[in-house]
């Protein structure tokens, strides 16, 4: 029967108490600061009508069906990393569509699309 010294056992604990201090540190250092920004969505083009599917400031989805063009949404404070979406579908046989995504009154990502019926979309994740 093999015998463990209480100095030994003693040594074999601060050895697996400094493992988990030194863990617990790395794994505080690397985690992203999630900071919430301001988003807005934006519909321009000549298109009169469109309907809008966007990413609300729940993470859920959000329709409008029938919005004149220019439209603005303003969706609030977001946090960083969370996913972005918009979309607009033109609601009549002409005309163009332009959605763009800012964020903290900068755009972050914009499309256009002309056509009958066309959609124009943009997403992304908030840097």
């Amino acid at each position: 029967m093999y015998k463990i010294s209480s100095k030994s056992f003693s040594n074999y604990l601060k050895f697996i108490f400094g493992l988990l201090i030194l863990f617990i540190a790395l794994s505080c250092g690397t985690q992203k600061q999630k900071t919430k920004q301001s988003v807005t969505y934006e519909i321009t083009g000549t298109a009169e009508l469109v309907s809008i599917t966007y990413e609300n400031d729940n993470g859920g989805t959000s329709q409008l069906s029938s919005e004149s063009v220019p439209h603005t949404i303003k969706v609030g404070k977001m946090s960083s990393v969370q996913f972005v979406y918009i979309s607009a579908q033109n609601k009549v046989g002409y005309g163009s569509v332009t959605v763009t995504i800012y964020i903290d009154g900068k755009q972050f990502k914009t499309s256009t699309s002309t056509g009958e019926y066309v959609i124009a979309s943009v997403s992304g994740s908030i840097p």
